[in-house]
């Protein structure tokens, strides 16, 4: 089974995806933080008012978020249940899902 985030959005620019548009969570910090939920009950916990949230596969969130400078993710940001991984845990997370895919490639 595949996890899917719902990664929070400003749109500002239609034609712009992906990190370019995610919400950050810390804007006085000199890293960005951003915010995913894992479904849509954690989601509506979060006081957040993006204007879209965007369903984003696991596996290519964590790629996009090591193109980021982003120090940390926070999932399920005032949910029931969520914690806060920092990059070198995603860091680890990205390598061991190419490590699976190369192993598991036809």
């Amino acid at each position: 089974a595949q996890l899917d985030f719902l990664a929070a959005l400003l749109l500002a620019d239609e034609a712009a995806d992906g990190p370019e548009v995610w919400i950050n969570l810390d804007p006085s910090s000199d890293t960005p933080v951003f915010g995913v939920c894992t479904d849509w009950a954690q989601l509506r916990m979060w006081s957040l008012h993006a204007s879209e949230y965007l369903p984003t596969p696991g596996a290519e969130f964590f790629e996009e978020f090591m193109e980021t400078s982003s120090a940390s993710l926070r999932i399920n940001p005032e949910g029931s249940v969520g914690g806060e991984l920092y990059r070198h845990e995603i860091e680890m997370i990205v390598k061991g899902i190419r490590r699976w895919h190369k192993k598991h490639a036809h």
